[in-house]
């Protein structure tokens, strides 16, 4: 694995990929302009860039919510940990890829459902990935990722029945095309 926004790193990358599939870490990368354009450079001419994202971050939203809980704000990161997406994600990406040199071929949002069970799976996840919390005991971190798990489902605006959860998480694939 490499940092691809590491310019010393991928100083040999440039027009080197006719493919780069870039899938649920833009959101990641705090600056999306600096991004695209790097992932622009490595692409050969009229090479094509796959984007898949979740815009409607309920895990950016339940870990903002968390981390204002007096239990867990010591915690906190220094750094965000999530790009600052625009209340229309779509045009705000789309914008940056026309920006860049891209043609936008394709642009789908969907909607896909999870259950708790996936929630709580993913959610431990992310902590696991994202999240320095070193610091943590095995019992606090386990704490923290079911407190992080009740927030999430709050975020994620469940569509409930008696005993079932169905949670819609937004994803977003996008196909472009380097022209420039």
């Amino acid at each position: 694995m490499i940092d691809i926004m590491d310019s010393k790193t991928t100083k040999d990358m440039k027009n080197q990929y006719d493919h780069i599939f870039a899938s649920c870490m833009d959101h990641l990368i705090l600056d999306t302009r600096s991004l695209v354009s790097t992932l622009h450079a490595f692409l050969k001419p009229e090479g094509q860039l796959f984007i898949i994202t979740l815009p409607d971050n309920f895990f950016k939203r339940g870990l903002d919510k968390q981390f204002q809980n007096e239990k867990w704000i010591k915690y906190k990161p220094k750094q965000p940990l999530f790009t600052e997406y625009t209340k229309n994600p779509i045009q705000y990406l789309t914008t940056i890829l026309q920006n860049t040199g891209f043609e936008v071929n394709k642009c789908e949002y969907d909607n896909q459902f999870y259950t708790t069970n996936d929630l709580e799976g993913f959610t431990r996840a992310l902590i696991d990935m994202y999240l320095q919390l070193e610091l943590l005991s095995a019992d606090l971190l386990d704490d923290f990722s079911a407190d992080l798990v009740q927030e999430c489902k709050k975020q994620c605006k469940l569509i409930a029945e008696p005993n079932k959860y169905d949670i819609p998480i937004n994803v977003v694939t996008w196909i472009a095309t380097k022209t420039t």
